[in-house]
C-alpha cells in the first residue's frame, strides 16, 4: 500500500491528488502495477496495489554490473517492450508518468515486468497539452525539463530511452553531479553501447534519446517495429496474456505476420531459453544457479 499525505495540502493541491489517484483505477494494463482501491484516513491517501515479488529492476541492473555479466539482447528486449507498451498505454489514458526510472519497473518471478510508482503522475485534459512543473529522477530527466520548457509525453521517451540504455549496459548513459549533470544530457553525448547489441537496438536508443522532443520516437511508431514487437509478442505468449492489437491501417502485411508467427512456431526452444534468460533478472541469490 502507498501513502500520500494530504492533510496538509491546500484544497486545491488536496484535490488534485485526490483526482490523480482515482484516475489510476482506471489504468488497467497488465504490464501496469494495478491500483486495487484508492480511499482517504486520517489525512492520507492510501492506494491499494498489486505486489510483485521479484523485486525491482535497479537491483537486477546492479547485480549484474557487480558480476560485470550484462543482459542477453533478448532479455533486455522481451523486459523492456513490456514497459514501452505500459507507456504507451499510459499515454493513451492522457497521463505523463514523469518518473521512469529502473527502481519504478517491478518484476514478478513469472517474468512479467509491471510499470508502477505514478506518485509524479501527471493528468493531461489533451493529448498535446504541455505540463511545466519540474520534476523526475536527475539521472533521467529530459532536456525540455532542464530547460524548463513546457513538455508533453516525450519526456517519457527520452526517460525510456535512459532506461533501455541502462539495462543494455549496466549503467546510465548520463552521469554527473548535480552540476554536471544537466550539461551532459543537453549535450546528448553518451558511450555507445557495446557491440554485441545490434543495430537495431543501438537505433532505438538513439531515437529515444535526441535531445529535441520534436523528432523523439513516438511509441506508436516503435512498438510497431520489429525490434519491440517480436520480443512484446513473446512475452505476451510466454505469459499466456493477450497479444498486442494492431491498429486495422497499420497491420503488418501478411507476409510479415506469418514470419513473426512462424518465428514463433518454429524457435519454442530457443524461446523457453531466451525467457530463462529473462527470468534471471529476477532470481533471488538463494534460489542459486540455473
Amino acid at each position: 500500500m502507498k501513502q500520500v499525505r494530504v492533510e496538509k495540502m491546500d484544497a486545491k493541491a488536496r484535490d488534485t491528488a485526490v483526482r490523480e489517484a482515482v484516475a489510476l483505477r482506471r489504468v488497467q494494463h497488465p504490464n501496469v502495477v494495478r491500483f486495487r482501491q484508492v480511499f482517504v484516513r486520517s489525512g492520507w491517501l492510501c492506494l491499494v496495489m498489486d505486489f510483485a515479488d521479484g523485486g525491482d529492476l535497479c537491483a537486477a541492473v546492479k547485480e549484474r554490473a557487480r558480476a560485470g555479466v550484462p543482459f542477453e539482447e533478448s532479455a533486455v528486449l522481451e523486459c523492456f517492450s513490456q514497459v514501452a507498451d505500459a507507456v504507451h498505454y499510459v499515454h493513451t489514458q492522457k497521463m505523463v508518468h514523469r518518473d521512469i526510472k529502473s527502481r519504478n519497473i517491478f518484476l514478478c518471478r513469472t517474468g512479467r515486468a509491471l510499470l508502477g510508482d505514478f506518485g509524479l503522475v501527471r493528468l493531461l485534459e489533451s493529448t498535446c497539452e504541455l505540463a511545466h512543473t519540474r520534476v523526475g529522477t536527475p539521472y533521467y530527466l529530459s532536456p525540455e525539463i532542464i530547460r524548463k520548457q513546457a513538455y508533453n509525453y516525450k519526456t517519457d521517451i527520452w526517460s525510456l530511452g535512459v532506461l533501455l540504455y541502462e539495462m543494455a549496459a549496466l549503467k546510465r548513459p548520463f552521469i554527473g553531479t548535480l552540476e554536471t549533470l544537466p550539461k551532459m544530457i543537453l549535450k546528448g553525448q553518451y558511450e555507445p553501447l557495446g557491440s554485441q547489441y545490434s543495430k537495431a537496438l543501438h537505433d532505438l536508443v538513439a531515437q529515444m534519446l535526441l535531445v529535441d522532443p520534436g523528432p523523439r520516437l513516438d511509441l506508436t511508431v516503435a512498438l510497431k517495429q520489429e525490434v519491440l514487437l517480436g520480443p512484446l509478442v513473446r512475452s505476451r505468449e510466454a505469459l499466456g496474456l493477450e497479444l498486442p492489437v494492431m491498429p486495422v491501417k497499420e497491420a503488418p502485411k501478411p507476409k510479415r505476420a506469418d514470419r513473426i508467427r512462424k518465428e514463433i512456431t518454429e524457435s519454442a526452444e530457443q524461446h523457453q531459453s531466451e525467457w530463462i534468460g529473462f527470468n534471471t533478472m529476477i532470481r533471488r541469490k538463494e534460489d542459486g544457479p540455473i
